[in-house]
């Protein structure tokens, strides 16, 4: 039986173009992939957004793997800060092609309020009235 202390923490849905605000976290991402570099066991993933925001993914823990250019990958592992950018060590990757990115993107949304709405019941303000 695996002990509960000794489990990953379960990844965070987050956006590319809001990596930053998450080093030294575990996140599932979701991206076009744009480059490979088979040498440095790296690729580089686009925001399905407008905002054009990209990360650069090290693959060396999956490698090799099947990708291609232009599909729609999710990748899930830790963001690592390694210089100026921040970047994403591979813990898994599958492809997403045919996703319905607008259903997708409603979801996440829609999941991310119910967890507000739960923390808020969980953890009621400190100035409750009661007294």
């Amino acid at each position: 039986m695996i002990e509960s202390s000794r489990m990953l923490a379960p990844a965070g849905i987050c956006h590319i173009g809001h990596i930053e605000q998450v080093v030294g976290r575990r996140v599932r991402v979701i991206g076009r992939l744009f480059a490979q570099d088979i040498h440095q066991q790296t690729v580089v993933l686009t925001s399905l957004t407008k905002n054009d925001a990209s990360i650069t993914v090290s693959v060396r823990l999956i490698y090799p793997f099947e990708a291609s250019h232009g599909s729609l990958y999710e990748v899930i592992g830790e963001i690592v800060s390694s210089g100026v950018t921040p970047s994403l060590q591979a813990h898994t990757w599958r492809c997403m092609d045919g996703l319905d990115w607008t259903m997708y993107h409603k979801a996440v949304e829609m999941r991310r309020e119910y967890l507000e709405r739960r923390e808020e019941s969980v953890d009621p303000p400190a100035n409750s009235g009661v007294g």
